[in-house]
């Protein structure tokens, strides 16, 4: 697991986050209900009336993920090629979190079998009433892979006709010393959430160079192929709060070894075996989140899925780092047209 938990925990805090700005410019926001009445906030880029595909951001993450304020994304390269992108903001997350009705709820921060059992399907099933389509694509960075594979692994018929994980680990069985203690000390953490987001808003006021070891680490563990300058951007943008739900189950995670409810005794990898749904898997060589091999078995236990390491040795112009594989400067000549090549011919063959 990312040696930048322990940092993440470091930042601990119990002030209420600080309010994200505006959405960006173009996308269509709207709050849909879940089945135990929390709020998430859905954005539509659109566009194009091509397949949908939804996109779900990562750990002390949001939708920015894939589309900055400026348009940097992969959002826009999949509506160019007529695919038809839906951004969501797990709970707790994105504009709502201002709304004491909406996602940013007291004890409902949510953990990841909440998002998969009941964002997931609150998103999708909008998606299709609002397209029409009867199957949704779906692409998940770091933890909105691992949501989606326990979303596979628990919805048989899930209404998908793609299924991609970018960065998503999902073994846990040789933990170093340092994460070992890290991760033992998420699954009985105290803290409600923990202010990522602050921490993320500090380190872009420091600009494009690192002031400090730790933020040279912390650039590290994210970047090999994102600018300098453009680091600032994604820092103040991409950064939500981790909650306490996300911490305990990537806890108990690490106690199993692997993919696992919340309570740690139900394994989510195996069931994956019986799932067909097209899959792409895929790890960055230079990854030090998500180690590559923390990364395969996922698409070793899904019924039908492809691996994809994004590096040199495997002919990419570069080695991908975590961040890199959605926003790397040469994600949208080497890995955005990868990824709507294979939505959009496995889109066609569903249909």
């Amino acid at each position: 697991m990312p040696p930048l938990l322990p940092l993440l925990i470091a930042l601990a805090a119990c002030t209420e986050p600080v309010r994200p700005g505006a959405d960006s410019e173009g996308l269509e926001s709207r709050l849909v209900q879940t089945a135990d009445g929390v709020q998430i906030n859905l954005h539509h880029l659109p566009g194009s009336d091509g397949p949908p595909v939804l996109l779900v951001h990562g750990v002390s993450s949001n939708h920015h993920s894939f589309r900055l304020s400026d348009g940097r994304g992969y959002a826009e390269a999949a509506k160019e090629a007529g695919l038809d992108p839906w951004l969501l903001d797990l709970r707790g997350r994105g504009q709502e979190r201002g709304d004491p009705d909406a996602g940013w709820l007291e004890g409902n921060h949510g953990n990841l079998d909440d998002y998969a059992g009941l964002d997931l399907p609150a998103a999708i099933a909008e998606i299709q009433a609002q397209t029409g389509a009867e199957r949704v694509g779906y692409i998940g960075h770091s933890m909105g892979g691992m949501v989606g594979a326990i979303y596979l692994a628990t919805t048989p018929e899930a209404p998908l006709y793609a299924f991609v994980a970018l960065g998503s680990p999902v073994a846990f069985d040789h933990l170093d010393a340092l994460n070992s203690a890290a991760l033992t000390a998420a699954r009985y953490s105290p803290f409600p959430w923990v202010d990522s987001e602050m921490g993320g808003r500090f380190r872009a006021q420091l600009g494009d160079q690192p002031i400090t070891p730790v933020d040279a680490f912390v650039d590290d563990q994210l970047f090999n192929d994102i600018a300098p300058e453009q680091r600032p951007r994604v820092y103040a943008e991409l950064s939500s709060p981790m909650t306490q739900g996300e911490m305990r189950q990537l806890g108990e995670m690490a106690a199993r070894g692997g993919l696992s409810d919340a309570t740690g005794t139900q394994d989510r990898l195996s069931p994956l075996a019986d799932v067909q749904v097209p899959a792409q898997v895929w790890a960055g060589s230079a990854d030090l989140v998500a180690l590559r091999w923390q990364v395969r078995p996922l698409s070793e236990h899904l019924g039908n899925a492809e691996y994809v390491l994004a590096g040199t040795e495997s002919g990419f112009s570069v080695d991908y780092g975590h961040l890199d594989l959605i926003l790397g400067d040469n994600a949208p000549s080497e890995v955005y047209p990868m990824l709507n090549q294979f939505l959009l011919q496995a889109a066609h063959a569903a249909r």
